[in-house]
């Protein structure tokens, strides 16, 4: 009998064994009190995970990837767990305040990512490094699915100084608050009734634009200028409602004509999610993120018309199918927003939008574009050459006269009288209440003139002795143009300080016959925003 249990013991521990080398244990068996000395339990799992290797860095800066101030980082962590046996890692998460300001304990998600040929199971969120450069210390804590867990401290993490500006070309919140064919405002050119700038839906400011196409053509248009092969795109979307077709809703347009090297971001119907094509008759590269009716999504690009063109792009920080085509190389000259196509229905918005030529700013990451209109006066050069609409002198309200939001009117406005190719009128903004990065700031000018022969004048924004000249030249129009710039920030990165402090200044004329308006300015700036 004594023999019998004897083998029977074994038998088990022998089942036992096997598994393990199966991979199929879940548990370490032990001898316990019980009848004769014959029962098992499971042991459990005493000894918490351990990070195998960790760092933090940004994707989007090789070779380096080094964490750069104002732009996005992620926390990557290769995390073991060695109980007997273990249980299984089933948490990490990391405390980053001294790289992030705010951030709490930021839980890493699990599967299987890479960095620089280095393999990671655990990957944080895109985080934005608010810190001053310098060295920093961050931790990481993990848990096994014994609750077992380890904190480790005094990991280490380098923030780069001064790279973290976005080297945009055009940005807008619409919050000028026009965008319609008659008054194109922030854009070059406005196609077809359904397109304007909407007061009652905005992701952030106090505007969007919204595009409307009823089985008509509807779009917006920024001139880019044709110099590069690569643009950086960012915006946020929003459809009202689901279409019932396929439509187009954004689109990069090369030069030469060449339909083919189109760049299309959709919405598929077929498959209900946003894609991407090469062109109208392209193949559609369906994404991976299905569209809510009413919710704002973020779209990312970056779109290639070298030989061959390769069209990148994310929604909602998340990386979807690259579309690839080989057409001969290209040149950017335009984004824009809508359909060019007749018989489509459907409502979109589109907030928050930022353009660079730098393929190194891809992905721009997450971000809302906020406005500072016009709050006060400056410093004036020789006041007495200029009057307010209706012949009135400059005086302390005078900056009412140009603070128009939204930018559609010509009732009130400052004029130059007297031809001085020196003097000028000068007022401040609004200040920020953002309190760390700014990824950059554009100027919006609306004017016009007294009547259509030849004249000039000039508005420009000045950071400092750094000027920045949104228009200069002939203004002999009688209804409202626009012009903007994107404003230098003098040689370093953006600081709300540095927003705080810009100026503008118009006049400079050497011919007011007639007289040029300046009917109102308005700053723009891009504020990166955590996901």
């Amino acid at each position: 009998m004594r023999g019998g249990r004897i083998a029977v013991a074994l038998a088990v521990l022998a089942l036992g064994v096997g598994s393990q080398v199966a991979g199929q244990t879940e548990a370490a068996f032990r001898s316990a009190a019980g009848a004769a000395g014959s029962s098992f339990v499971a042991a459990p799992d005493f000894v918490a995970p351990t990070v195998v290797r960790t760092r933090v860095a940004d994707p989007s800066n090789p070779p380096s990837y080094q964490v750069r101030q104002c732009r996005f980082y992620q926390a990557y962590a290769e995390v073991t767990d060695s109980g007997n046996p273990a249980s299984g890692v089933t948490a990490v998460s990391a405390n980053l305040s001294a790289l992030s300001g705010g951030a709490g304990a930021e839980a890493l998600s699990a599967g299987a990512f890479s960095l620089d040929g280095v393999s990671y199971g655990f990957l944080s969120r895109p985080l934005l490094a608010t810190a001053d450069p310098g060295t920093y210390d961050y931790s990481l804590t993990s848990t096994d699915q014994a609750a077992n867990a380890r904190v480790e401290t005094g990991l280490g993490a380098l923030v780069e100084a001064g790279s973290g500006a976005v080297d945009a070309v055009f940005l807008t919140g619409l919050e000028q608050g026009v965008a319609s064919a008659s008054l194109p405002g922030v854009f070059d050119s406005v196609t077809g009734a359904g397109v304007n700038a909407d007061a009652t839906v905005a992701r952030h400011g106090s505007h969007s634009l919204r595009v409307a196409p009823a089985n008509a053509a509807a779009f917006a248009t920024a001139d880019l200028g044709g110099s590069g092969n690569t643009v950086v795109v960012r915006f946020a979307v929003r459809l009202a409602s689901l279409p019932g077709a396929t439509v187009n809703l954004f689109a990069v347009s090369p030069g030469g004509g060449a339909t083919v090297s189109t760049a299309i971001f959709l919405y598929d119907a077929a498959a209900g999610v946003f894609a991407v094509r090469w062109g109208m008759s392209g193949t559609v590269v369906p994404g991976n993120s299905a569209p809510v009716p009413g919710a704002w999504h973020l779209v990312e690009m970056r779109v290639s018309v070298a030989d061959p063109h390769v069209l990148e792009w994310r929604i909602d920080a998340v990386e979807q199918p690259t579309a690839s085509a080989a057409n001969p190389a290209q040149s950017v000259v335009a984004i824009n927003f809508g359909t060019g196509v007749t018989n489509v229905t459907y409502t979109a918005h589109f907030d928050d939008i930022i353009v660079s030529p730098n393929a190194a700013d891809y992905p721009i990451g997450n971000g809302k574009v906020l406005g500072l209109a016009i709050d006060g006066a400056g410093s004036h050069s020789q006041p007495n050459r200029f009057r307010n609409n209706g012949g009135s002198n400059i005086d302390a309200s005078s900056w009412t006269r140009v603070d128009d939001i939204p930018a559609d009117t010509t009732a009130d406005f400052v004029f130059q009288r007297n031809a001085v190719a020196t003097r000028y009128l000068e007022f401040t903004f609004a200040d920020t209440t953002e309190e760390s990065c700014i990824n950059a700031v554009s100027a919006l000018l609306a004017y016009h003139s007294a009547g259509t022969a030849a004249n000039n004048g000039k508005a420009s924004i000045f950071n400092g002795a750094t000027e920045t000249v949104v228009y200069s030249g002939d203004m002999s129009v009688t209804s409202l143009a626009y012009a903007r710039a994107v404003v230098s920030p003098g040689g370093g990165a953006w600081a709300p300080a540095a927003l705080n402090g810009l100026v503008a200044r118009v006049g400079y004329s050497t011919d007011v016959n007639p007289n040029p308006y300046w009917d109102a300015l308005l700053l723009e700036y891009d504020v990166p925003l955590a996901w």
